[in-house]
């Protein structure tokens, strides 16, 4: 594979999708103390939560996929 006109070889890097979410205010409050709480950027929480729940997904496709055959 060819690097895109940019110069990224986009292999070695994972891919980013952007999501603009409007969130309530109360959970972003939320967000901001947990994130503090646990030491954390609130950057890092936010990828942790796209992180298990991509992991769901996946999981939920293996299972789909045994029970299709």
């Amino acid at each position: 594979m060819q690097p895109d006109t940019d110069g990224h070889d986009r292999r070695r890097s994972p891919r980013r999708i952007a999501v603009v979410v409007d969130l309530p205010k109360a959970l972003v409050t939320e967000v901001k103390a947990d994130a503090a709480r646990r030491h954390v950027s609130e950057r890092r929480w936010w990828r942790e939560v796209a992180e298990n729940a991509l992991a769901d997904v996946r999981i939920n496709a293996r299972g789909a996929a045994a029970r299709i055959g």
